[in-house]
């Protein structure tokens, strides 16, 4: 099985996955230099984050190591990722440089 998946940060609860996932396939990615794998239960087009954890409604969002939204709904381990499920958080990034 090859890698179909990049986790960004081991602090991540998504993974990015680098092709086109469909329902019962096999997602596959490298956290803390091991291999990890686990089946993805809704189609996840590619470029796409999957979540790989549960992840509860009104919980963050990490990629990056960073938040870069708040979830909408509870989102189940192995489903897409999207703007359909998660909002933003406006930052002000002036108070982050000091």
């Amino acid at each position: 099985m090859k890698q179909n998946g990049l986790l960004m940060h081991v602090k991540d609860n998504v993974v990015v996955c680098t092709k086109e996932l469909k329902p019962g396939e096999i997602l596959q990615y490298k956290a803390d230099g091991r291999w990890v794998t686990m089946e993805v239960t809704e189609l996840v087009p590619i470029w796409n984050k999957v979540a790989i954890q549960d992840i509860a409604e009104g919980e963050n969002v990490l990629k990056y190591g960073e938040v870069i939204g708040k979830s909408t709904c509870a989102i189940p381990q192995g489903t897409c990722v999207s703007h359909f499920n998660i909002m933003g958080i406006p930052r002000n990034y002036g108070d982050e440089i000091a």
